[in-house]
């Protein structure tokens, strides 16, 4: 006798699978199906002026750069700046000790003076040497007409001419001195200007309108010994 409840259940797997077939041969095939369009951003055009520029790596340099060194020797008096300020050309910066240069000028002008009242001297030398020797010609004039007369011997008018002859000579000798001591007045002229040009650079100014930098010296140091001491230095930025 066969047990029909059991075959059934061993029928329900098999009947499972063909139902699944049947109905997977039923259903849709499997297509491409394209993605959907990408979301994009849509903005209206502008009209404007755009300015192309470049990007560089460099260094920059100012128009006119001045190094403002001293150009006497002696102890630096004040510094009439501050660091980084704007100056104008002629501006004072530095002073150096002025004291011995005013000593050199007043030195140097009374050298002057002086060669000025020999040249007076001299020419008051001249005059008199000039004045003697036309006195000597007129004795010995006066000696030769006395000589004819025999009122002279031979050997007075000889003296005569030795006066003469000497009066001469010590007026050329003040025409000498005359000319010496005028060429000592322009020697000791030249002292005095240059005298008066290295007291003129005891005060140091600056020769261009800029903005001066750092002050290089302080103020008790002795500048321009050996060589021309770099104070500061003076750019001008402007065109």
């Amino acid at each position: 006798m066969i047990d029909t409840r059991s075959a059934a259940l061993r029928m329900q797997p098999v009947l499972a699978v063909l139902l699944g077939l049947a109905v997977a041969g039923c259903g849709p095939k499997n297509e491409y199906q394209a993605p959907p369009p990408p979301e994009v951003t849509v903005a209206r055009p502008v009209s404007q002026v755009i300015s192309r520029s470049l990007q560089f790596t460099g260094t920059t340099s100012p128009v006119e750069k001045v190094e403002i060194r001293a150009r006497v020797s002696g102890y630096l008096d004040k510094v009439a700046f501050t660091d980084g300020m704007n100056v104008e050309a002629g501006e004072l910066l530095f002073v150096i000790d002025q004291a011995p240069f005013q000593t050199a000028l007043r030195q140097a002008e009374a050298t002057q003076r002086l060669a000025e009242a020999r040249v007076e001297s001299s020419l008051a030398e001249f005059d008199k040497a000039r004045a003697e020797a036309e006195n000597a010609q007129a004795q010995l004039a006066r000696g030769e007409r006395a000589a004819r007369g025999g009122a002279v011997t031979e050997g007075e008018l000889d003296d005569l001419r030795t006066t003469r002859d000497a009066a001469y000579a010590s007026a050329k000798a003040a025409q000498a001195a005359i000319a010496s001591s005028r060429a000592e007045v322009e020697a000791a002229a030249a002292q005095v200007a240059s005298a008066k040009l290295d007291l003129s650079y005891t005060e140091v100014r600056s020769p261009i309108k800029g903005r001066v930098g750092e002050a290089e010296v302080d103020v008790g140091n002795l500048v321009g010994a050996s060589d021309p001491t770099l104070l500061t230095t003076v750019v001008r930025y402007n065109p």
